[in-house]
């Protein structure tokens, strides 16, 4: 699994780069990731988590990355 996710490749770069992008860019992404280093969040269901909010993380990068800034703040309800 830690080949998987050290070395493999998503989005033309890294897993973990990929994933600091996102947290850098969303705070829904954010929230998630700190959820699960806090033991907060299962990993049974983390996969439903992530597609339950992919739209709404996809948004958040998008208008960041349109703005040319990244998001700060908390995700809105």
């Amino acid at each position: 699994m830690a080949k998987r996710f050290f070395f493999q490749k998503f989005l033309f770069s890294s897993v973990p780069a990929r994933m600091i992008e996102f947290m850098r860019r969303s705070p829904r992404m954010r929230e998630i990731v700190q959820d699960l280093f806090a033991g907060t969040q299962s990993y049974l269901q983390l996969k439903r988590r992530l597609l339950d909010s992919l739209n709404g993380t996809l948004l958040e990068m998008l208008m960041g990355s349109a703005f040319g800034r990244v998001v700060v703040g908390d995700p809105q309800p």
